[in-house]
């Protein structure tokens, strides 16, 4: 089978490369000349440098394929970072879609994320893959999430583009060596994280999100979005299981929103210019912790046969990844 994947060298694209090498495919890999790829070296692939803003590298790279594991992104949380955002994400994807109807390609998986989809109205009112996007536009990532997806949907009811998305939710686990979801493990090790926030974080295990992905190729409704989400937790429960995890301190102390926010917007408009130092806490990052990222995650399970990894698990082996590639 003649596989693409975007965005390899990141965490869920270098365990999708993983997955996708067990099946016995060896797939092509778009890099770019810069490309960091020590999360794929390891592994089976053949390279294609170019990058999805490019709309005749992404069309070359896509010719002859029959599948597009669309998973490039740029996750950045800073106001200034907005239009680099739009042209990777919201961009890059519409790249991606023009590049699988002219090539011809029999399916595009493309890779969302829960930010797409919106915050539940409280940690025990769950949403699903039904719900209306409700963030608001000026949180960039989220909102850059939510127009590529809205791009996909589009050219699947329009010019009948065969295309599944999945809808992961913090990812954890191994290959993560831009410190994703392992960020917080390493900053709760090194006692950094001193207070929680009210809010809600969804977490879920790479491992699932790239077998969701390889089976939503596969059986994925065109159209239909999948959240893959282990559970949901308060950030002060989270951080006492990553504390446990990893042999660090948790924070006793939740902190009321208004606060959070207030301290989000303090440190990246004005300690991280006079620092002249990449902040920790931005703005847009105190704000999506003081909402709900609660889903009803069963789609996924029931449509795609992917079991969940128990969390506790997730950890163990997030951790021991860490550990081993010096980050903790």
């Amino acid at each position: 089978m003649k596989v693409l994947v975007t965005g390899a060298t990141g965490h869920v694209g270098a365990n999708v490369v993983a997955h996708l090498n067990r099946a016995g495919i060896r797939p092509r890999v778009l890099l770019r000349k810069t490309s960091r790829t020590v999360a794929i070296d390891d592994l089976e692939y053949d390279p294609f440098y170019g990058d999805v803003t490019d709309a005749h590298a992404i069309s070359e790279a896509a010719a002859g394929m029959e599948i597009v594991y669309h998973v490039a992104a740029l996750v950045r949380f800073l106001r200034r970072d907005f239009e680099q955002m739009r042209r990777v994400n919201v961009d890059g994807t519409r790249n991606v879609i023009r590049a699988c109807l002219d090539r011809g390609v029999g399916r595009l998986v493309h890779t969302s994320s829960v930010a797409a989809i919106g915050h539940a109205p409280g940690p025990d009112r769950p949403i699903n893959e039904s719900a209306d996007w409700n963030f608001s536009a000026d949180l960039g990532y989220a909102f850059s999430k939510h127009l590529s997806e809205m791009a996909v949907r589009e050219a699947v009811a329009v010019e009948k583009l065969s295309a599944v998305i999945v809808n992961p939710a913090l990812v954890f686990g191994e290959r993560d060596v831009n410190l994703n979801g392992g960020k917080m493990l390493a900053q709760i090790k090194k006692g950094w994280v001193l207070v929680a926030s009210p809010g809600t974080q969804s977490v879920c295990d790479v491992d699932d999100v790239a077998a969701a992905h390889l089976a939503a190729a596969e059986r994925g409704r065109d159209g239909e979005r999948y959240i893959v989400s282990t559970e949901s937790l308060s950030y002060k429960a989270l951080f006492e299981q990553v504390a446990d995890c990893v042999g660090g301190r948790a924070p006793s102390v939740v902190v009321p929103a208004a606060v959070v926010r207030g301290a989000g917007w303090f440190v990246e408009r004005v300690v991280s210019p006079f620092l002249k130092k990449e902040p920790l806490l931005t703005w847009e990052i105190a704000t999506q912790g003081t909402l709900h990222s609660a889903y009803d995650a069963s789609r996924t399970p029931r449509e795609l046969g992917v079991e969940y990894t128990p969390f506790a698990q997730t950890l163990d082996k997030t951790r021991r990844w860490l550990e081993a590639n010096g980050h903790l």
